[in-house]
């Protein structure tokens, strides 16, 4: 498949990321601040990995450094240094930061502002820090032709060593699962998709808790700690197993093609921020298929456009052990989008 533009991949997932890290903010005290850049992240920009890549950057400093290009109706000259994600208006998905970006991100596609309306939309802080194992990647100890059947983990470990940072994520297994063993640093917990057994979508999933039945327990201590999963293509079957899911939720029988590894998606969240990368791939989603879940209560983030199936959705709170657990029947860390 054609991507939007060859810069775009695999920015959906890190979209997903931020939405781990930020909080709403009302600030009142500044009706208008007068100097800065808007990030884009529509189709207008032309470096996504690098306009994420610049969010992820600067708000991992505790503090702004002192300079004549801040914006200082924001923030104080020494004060702490945050991005702010736009969450409503016509700005929805762009990033605002009080100030210009280091040269080297000159390739991201940005708009100088010197009178901008606070009270014209939602905005969230993205409180970022790069501390090491932040994120784990399931990679079952089960093989098949002698690779791990979690045949998507390699994918993600690509993404973090080449476009964010190698310390941030580590592998785990069932063992490791069964046993608890989740740095303490760890905020995010990666489900990828599985090999298909001959005998079924369902079946190595079905193998891996055969074996370590313990891990059920060991998600709901997680999440109950605030903690998040997050689960791409077949993967989604591991949280009906885990118990978030009612029984039979996920219909690996009733599936929809995608045309050209990619499928078209519509009705879009209007308020979670996951759903704001639909704005820079022109409402698609790289897939395979796309198997009929029974969501329940969960939040609907996406659907498909074809026949309106749940693509994207988030259970949370009392659902997901007061925690958050979002299910992407898409592929997108493979394909790109």
């Amino acid at each position: 498949m054609k991507l939007i533009n060859p810069h775009s991949r695999h920015f959906m997932w890190l979209v997903m990321i931020l939405s781990l890290i930020c909080s709403n903010i009302f600030l009142e005290q500044a009706l208008r601040c007068q100097q800065g850049q808007i990030i884009q992240t529509d189709q207008n920009q032309k470096d996504f990995l690098k306009a994420y890549k610049s969010v992820f950057d600067l708000s991992d400093q505790d503090y702004r450094k002192t300079g004549t290009t801040m914006d200082k109706v924001i923030f104080p000259a020494f004060g702490e240094y945050s991005v702010y994600w736009i969450s409503s208006g016509i700005n929805q998905g762009n990033f605002l930061i009080p100030d210009t970006l280091p040269s080297t991100f000159s390739s991201v596609i940005c708009n100088p502002y010197t009178n901008y309306d606070w009270k014209s939309a939602d905005h969230r802080s993205i409180q970022f820090k790069n501390t090491e194992k932040k994120i784990a990647v399931f990679r079952s100890k089960i093989e098949s032709d002698g690779y791990s059947i979690s045949w998507e983990s390699q994918y993600f470990k690509n993404l973090f060593e080449t476009f964010l940072y190698k310390s941030m994520f580590y592998f785990i297994n069932e063992d490791d699962l069964s046993q608890g063993i989740l740095s303490d640093s760890t905020e995010l917990l990666i489900i990828p998709a599985f090999n298909v057994h001959k005998n079924g979508e369902k079946y190595y999933i079905d193998s891996i808790f055969s074996i370590a039945p313990q891990i059920k327990a060991r998600l709901q201590n997680f999440l109950s700690r605030g903690g998040m999963v997050y689960t791409e293509g077949n993967a989604c079957y591991f949280i009906q197993k885990a118990g978030y899911l009612g029984a039979g939720s996920v219909n690996f029988d009733d599936k929809a093609d995608a045309k050209s590894n990619s499928v078209d998606l519509t009705s879009f969240s209007t308020t979670n921020p996951v759903a704001f990368a639909h704005k820079g791939v022109k409402d698609q989603l790289y897939a395979g298929t796309i198997p009929k879940v029974t969501t329940g209560s969960a939040d609907i983030l996406a659907t498909l456009k074809s026949d309106n199936r749940a693509v994207i959705f988030e259970l949370s709170g009392s659902k997901a052990d007061n925690g958050r657990i979002i299910c992407n029947l898409g592929i997108p860390t493979d394909g790109g989008i």
